[in-house]
């Protein structure tokens, strides 16, 4: 369905979109809408390298769209994933998701669009998390549960950290740390000037959650731009008149 939407946002403006949803989501789901959008980021995303459980991901899904993150990266696992029967509470539904291969990929593309990859591993050589910076937009990897990030992560991030602990215990689940790096991630960063959407991409991403708030909203939107034309057809008769 998310790719349907997006198709559609080719062919009719943000604004079109909107115009055209507005009076049948309340005001209260329109007020929500704008104050999610205005608090979107793409500064920080998180990729899950090779998750063997399901529900470690979904957490994870669930924290980045809590704390306001709109991206959501990850690369498969070979087998088919654990089955869990924790859910992500609709969060997919609001986040870009980008699927990817391999990890070599992955990072690639991230760093050719300007981000700064931290992958996090109990490595002797990486640096505490905590004492990182985040004055460029970040993507922090985080790894299989039993295995940890694979090699080639480990070779292709700029930085290797590791997030510290105080107790007997070596390590957090992987959703923990996930949850614990991310929003330590954003409360260094969401200062920035850059860290929020822009106003057009707000305007983009309003509008697409107008769609899928919206129910039968592919109908509803090709009805408003028949009446649209009908009106504009009238008017111009009448100016001939």
């Amino acid at each position: 369905m998310k790719v349907y939407i997006e198709e559609l946002q080719k062919s009719f403006s943000p604004e079109t979109i909107i115009r055209a949803l507005s009076p049948y989501l309340t005001e209260q789901r329109k007020q929500r809408i704008a104050q999610v959008v205005q608090h979107r980021s793409r500064w920080i995303i998180p990729v899950a390298e090779r998750f063997y459980d399901l529900g470690n991901m979904y957490a994870i899904l669930r924290t980045a769209e809590g704390l306001g993150l709109l991206e959501f990266h990850y690369i498969p696992f070979e087998n088919p994933m654990k089955y869990s029967k924790r859910i992500a509470q609709g969060a997919y539904k609001w986040l870009k998701l980008h699927r990817w291969e391999c990890t070599q990929e992955a990072i690639h593309y991230l760093k050719a669009q300007g981000y700064r990859v931290v992958a996090t591993a109990l490595d002797k050589n990486a640096q505490p998390f905590t004492q990182l910076t985040f004055q460029q937009p970040t993507a922090i990897i985080f790894g299989n549960e039993h295995e940890g990030i694979t090699n080639t992560a480990m070779q292709l991030a700029d930085v290797v950290a590791y997030f510290p602990m105080v107790g007997f215990t070596q390590s957090f689940n992987v959703s923990v740390a996930a949850a614990l790096c991310l929003f330590h991630a954003i409360e260094k960063s969401k200062h920035q000037k850059n860290f929020y959407l822009s106003v057009d991409e707000q305007q983009y991403w309003k509008a697409q959650y107008y769609l899928q708030s919206c129910k039968n909203a592919v109908k509803l939107l090709r009805k408003h731009v028949s009446d649209s034309k009908q009106q504009s057809h009238c008017s111009v008769l009448s100016t001939l008149s």
